[in-house]
């Protein structure tokens, strides 16, 4: 039950750093065109992605941290790995698998940014592997 919630509650700090980063590049993107975006907005904007966001990437961000997370827990143990080492191992796992998904699904449906729209752009990339490197590492904190 402890790794379950421990899963649960790691994934939401993580779905909810990645949609707060990806209603950040949008609203940057209206900053550009001129159009002023209050603090408000910018609230309203994550909080309508995060609900709106949540039938269809919450799922996939949920099915992949799960499996991703579960499998890499069950091939590590028995290691003796310090707790740096596993935070960081935890981080890059979630981290790069969520890169990685985000590129064959990319691929797969032939447009750019077809999942997250501010993964068109490299750093928006980096920025999404950061938040999924968060999900890993919140999880191993709370193992």
């Amino acid at each position: 039950m402890r790794i379950a919630i421990a899963l649960c509650l790691s994934i939401l700090v993580g779905y909810s750093a990645s949609i707060a980063a990806n209603s950040t590049a949008s609203a940057a993107t209206l900053v550009r065109f001129g159009v002023n975006v209050s603090l408000t907005d910018r609230l309203g904007m994550i909080r309508s992605e995060w609900l709106g966001l949540g039938a269809t990437y919450l799922p996939i961000y949920f099915i992949l941290m799960t499996c991703l997370l579960s499998l890499f827990r069950r091939l590590s143990r028995g290691q003796s790995w310090s707790p740096l080492i596993t935070h960081c191992v935890y981080s890059a796992v979630s981290g790069l698998g969520l890169v990685v998904f985000i590129l064959m699904f990319e691929r797969v449906m032939g447009v750019e940014g077809a999942l997250l729209a501010s993964t068109r752009q490299l750093s928006g990339l980096v920025v999404q592997f950061g938040c999924a490197a968060l999900t890993g590492l919140c999880f191993s904190a709370l193992l």
